[in-house]
């Protein structure tokens, strides 16, 4: 069940971040956008690590964050993707589930925020 996860996630990124890859701090209103939407979309999700990095598509106005972090579930630490858009501003406008899954760039289509 894992794999076609894994799958999505990856094909996911592929197909929806147009934005040229590059490294670089976040400013003031992208980590408020990353606050929220770690609040909005890890509520049931116990001992939730994020990574250090995280990748960010911006269009039309709109921040989409994709997050890859770990949890415990049955006594096992596993991967989890969260996925959430926000306004410029930070304000969450919509979250997904939470996917058993990790986000990968593909290629130099992703650009890649540290927290």
């Amino acid at each position: 069940m894992k794999a076609p996860l894994i799958f999505t996630a990856t094909t996911v990124l592929a197909l929806t971040l147009g934005a040229q890859a590059e490294a670089r701090t976040s400013t003031a209103s992208e980590y408020r956008g990353y606050q929220a939407c770690l609040e909005a979309s890890a509520g049931n999700l116990n001992g939730l690590v994020t990574d250090r990095t995280y990748l960010l598509n911006e269009q039309d106005g709109q921040r989409t964050y994709y997050i890859n972090a770990t949890a415990w579930e049955s006594g096992e630490r596993v991967s989890v993707a969260l996925r959430c858009e926000t306004n410029r501003g930070g304000r969450v406008l919509s979250t997904a589930e939470p996917a058993y899954a990790r986000y990968v760039p593909a290629g130099d289509t992703v650009q890649i925020a540290r927290q």
